[in-house]
């Protein structure tokens, strides 16, 4: 009965159940003949809050892939990641501010780490961590928009004007369609810092991708130093140039490996 109400855009499962009492496609998928009787959406409802575990969603995900992968339907040499968001069932002007602590970014340790080996060559002092000034992971706290009616949901602003409370689906699928990985985030989290969950979940079960297509908002440093450094070819997009006029360009930057410098 969910899956009916989700694949076909249904609002709620009291209307789902509407709909099932009088489609006989509807019925047919689910099992049942014409004069039985269908169970009442509230059961449903109360087997997910109560009888199924959190891991049954994503214990059916893994069945259903690995079907597709038996039947040799999948094709994960290259592998497609993108975002969407899902609006939340959260009124946009019931939120409140609170200070919460600033997340770290998954590279941050990693850099200081290359950092301070790179200090420690030239007789330096390493750098010390944001951590052990005031215990928060990353550094500080940051001001955030939190939903009174759904926690877990973040703020989207869309464009200039439109600001919901929703989530992000971070998939990875192939050329086929087939959804290889997910990451459901808050929709306030920006693609590229929840993409590392993501493609380590995807790379540890598929190690024969050469490819991974991206968008703009995934061109980083560090998601394309990672996804080279395993062995894999980013795809993404060509950006212009965003800096000032008066500032040097990037391809105006020579290398000198005498002087370590970029004159």
């Amino acid at each position: 009965m969910v899956l009916i109400q989700h694949l076909f855009g249904i609002a709620s499962l009291r209307q789902t159940h509407r709909e099932i009492q009088v489609n006989l496609a509807y019925r047919w998928f689910l099992g049942y003949g014409l004069l039985e009787k269908i169970p009442h959406f509230a059961t449903v409802s109360y087997a997910f809050c109560r009888r199924f575990p959190e891991e049954l969603t994503e214990e059916i995900f893994e069945h259903i892939l690995n079907k597709a992968l038996n039947n040799r339907m999948v094709e994960p040499s290259a592998v497609f990641i993108d975002g969407t968001h899902i609006k939340a069932s959260a009124n946009k002007k019931k939120f409140q501010k609170e200070q919460v602590a600033r997340a770290a970014k998954a590279y941050t340790r990693q850099l200081r780490e290359e950092v301070n080996a790179e200090r420690e060559k030239l007789g330096k002092k390493p750098i010390e961590d944001d951590d052990d000034e005031d215990g928060t992971p990353g550094g500080g706290t940051v001001e955030k928009t939190v939903s009174t009616t759904d926690r877990d949901a973040g703020m989207f602003v869309k464009g200039e004007h439109e600001r919901q409370f929703a989530y992000e689906a971070h998939t990875a699928c192939d050329k086929h369609g087939f959804v290889l990985g997910v990451e459901v985030t808050a929709g306030d989290v920006h693609d590229s810092a929840a993409w590392d969950g993501l493609y380590d979940q995807v790379s540890k079960r598929f190690e024969e991708t050469k490819f991974v297509i991206m968008d703009a908002a995934y061109k980083t440093p560090w998601i394309a130093k990672k996804v080279l450094e395993g062995g894999k070819i980013p795809v993404l997009p060509y950006t212009r140039y965003t800096g000032k006029k008066e500032w040097y360009k990037p391809w105006e930057y020579a290398y000198d490996p005498v002087q370590d410098t970029l004159p």
